[in-house]
């Protein structure tokens, strides 16, 4: 892969990430579907449990926005690191939130495996990592 090859494979998984947190903050979700893979997986905090599948993934946006007032959201120290069709990504983020009149904050990264698929990015498994 040439260096030209290279910046346009990062710069196309930034891209799907920046997608996915467009549409889930702007509660666009009828976009989610076509940034995951048919086969994703998500793996919840702390691995206590999965969620197999896109529609479950995309569900899992669409319940936390459901009752939840985001009050701040920042990513930042992006990392994307590609190896053929594969790719693997990670950025921190920070977030505080209102659920049912009670403020919450919490901060962890997010992993992210990706595939290449023509000349698009599918998400294939997230893992949210909160710190502890």
């Amino acid at each position: 892969m040439s260096a030209n090859d290279d910046r346009d494979a990062r710069d196309g998984v930034l891209d799907t990430l920046a997608r996915i947190t467009a549409a889930w903050r702007g509660r666009d979700f009828d976009a989610l579907p076509a940034l995951f893979a048919p086969d994703v997986v998500m793996a919840l905090p702390g691995l206590s449990g999965y969620l197999e599948g896109r529609e479950a993934c995309v569900d899992s946006f669409r319940e936390f926005t459901a009752d939840a007032q985001v009050d701040r959201y920042a990513e930042s120290a992006h990392r994307v690191d590609v190896s053929g069709d594969t790719a693997v990504a990670s950025y921190r983020w920070e977030m505080a939130w209102t659920r049912a009149g009670h403020a919450h904050a919490a901060a962890g990264h997010d992993l992210f495996v990706l595939r290449r698929e023509g000349d698009r990015w599918l998400v294939t498994w997230r893992t949210l990592l909160a710190d502890a």
